[in-house]
């Protein structure tokens, strides 16, 4: 769990780096969702081959990666946007769990 902990930081640490950008209007969602795939996810992702990943390590995940998805759109907890269709919006395929999972 720390190791996954400590990934989230770092995915956190690295939105920052590129806050700029990501948390911007005057950039495009697609243009968000490039940047976002290339620095902050893979970041994230960095080292998860070996990971074996349980329930509340998953959360942990998601709950990071949907926290950012929502600061790239401007999406507040209050309004009715489906983080799902935020992730479509920014080009974003798969989540970040489904591709730890897979590696």
């Amino acid at each position: 769990e720390a190791a996954v902990t400590a990934r989230a930081r770092i995915g956190w640490v690295k939105f920052k780096e590129c806050g700029e950008l990501l948390n911007s209007k005057r950039f495009s969602l697609k243009t968000k969702g490039m940047v976002y795939r290339s620095c902050v996810r893979s970041a994230m992702l960095y080292g998860c081959e070996t990971w074996c990943l349980r329930e509340n390590e998953m959360a942990i995940l998601r709950r990071t990666e949907t926290a950012m998805v929502r600061a790239m759109y401007g999406a507040k907890l209050m309004e009715e946007t489906r983080t799902e269709d935020l992730m479509n919006m920014l080009g974003l395929k798969e989540t970040v769990v489904q591709m730890a999972k897979a590696n």
